[in-house]
């Protein structure tokens, strides 16, 4: 390692923690006996006839936003890769810089288009007779800030056909909807194992799905909540999330319609019972906020939820 890449440090704040998902995960380990009674482990549910074992073990998830460095000691290239299937700001600052000038100057943002990395500053040493250091905070917000919200649109029910349940918390819920990221957001309860369908059509920006067990302690079962992340046409995105472990059925970068299924409700995260947490989002330059919406019915109704309001899937 040289000298400037010993000197270089990367303080990640909270929020990028949060992003990247880097808490532990599991996965289901599958152990079973062949046909010629040979012991057999596999992470996929096996197709047998034979008694299958099963439990969940935990794995390491990488980082999906990632910054790193290039270059001679004297001059650094700082270039910012972004693994989501949709874009992602990011902005760079120094907390510490000495004898450093960066190209273009700190503070800056960046757009990062899906799954591209760009060359993003182009740090030099001042005075090369000199010593050097330097510190840099990474802030991630994803979604462009640029997009522009569609209000006139309406949301299906995002459960499968001839169910009904109820919000149990709409929008500013003093439970937990009461940040700016889920002020409008709405917890509907059902049983676990209950398809979850789209309630709008987009692509698939990210999805979690190897998270288990819940709990209300938010620093442990906060960032552990399985789920789908839906970019919408309009750079808007939906969140459905505490879904059921390994029960995601989609996959990051393909597109889906209103109404595919995406996976089975759940209990993961930070959650007192079984129920789907649904949301639109939007970067809005400084901080990821919900937005309001209307669901529509099946009889082309709209309707914005409130607790105790009965939906209908369709």
């Amino acid at each position: 390692m040289d000298v400037l890449e010993r000197r270089c440090y990367f303080l990640l704040p909270l929020l990028v923690v949060l992003m990247t998902a880097t808490a532990s995960q599991a996965k289901q380990l599958y152990k079973f006996q062949d046909e010629d009674g040979r012991w057999q482990y596999t992470d996929i549910a096996p197709a047998t006839d034979q008694p299958v074992q099963s439990h969940p073990v935990r794995v390491a998830q990488k980082d999906k936003i990632i910054v790193s460095s290039r270059g001679p000691d004297a001059e650094h290239e700082l270039y910012i890769y972004n693994s989501y299937y949709g874009p992602v700001e990011v902005i760079l600052n120094f907390t510490q810089a000495k004898n450093v000038v960066a190209q273009p100057a700190l503070p800056h943002r960046f757009v990062i288009p899906a799954r591209r990395e760009i060359r993003a500053v182009d740090l030099k040493v001042a005075d090369k007779a000199r010593g050097f250091d330097y510190k840099i905070t990474v802030s991630p917000l994803l979604g462009d800030s640029k997009a522009q919200h569609d209000p006139r649109i309406a949301y299906r029910v995002p459960f499968d056909s001839g169910k009904t349940f109820a919000v149990t918390q709409g929008f500013f819920g003093g439970y937990s909807h009461n940040t700016p990221y889920s002020e409008y957001a709405v917890d509907i309860a059902m049983p676990e194992g209950t398809p979850i369908v789209a309630a709008r059509g987009g692509v698939v920006m990210d999805i979690e799905r190897d998270f288990f067990g819940n709990g209300l302690d938010m620093e442990k079962y906060g960032a552990r909540a399985n789920s789908v992340r839906i970019l919408h046409d309009d750079g808007t995105m939906a969140e459905y999330a505490h879904l059921k472990l390994e029960s995601v059925r989609v996959l990051p970068g393909t597109r889906v319609i209103a109404g595919q299924p995406l996976g089975e409700s759940g209990n993961t995260g930070f959650s007192s019972g079984p129920h789907l947490h649904f949301a639109i989002h939007k970067n809005q330059g400084t901080e990821m906020r919900s937005l309001p919406f209307q669901f529509r019915l099946y009889d082309d109704t709209l309707v914005s939820p409130r607790t105790g309001l009965s939906l209908t899937g369709y």
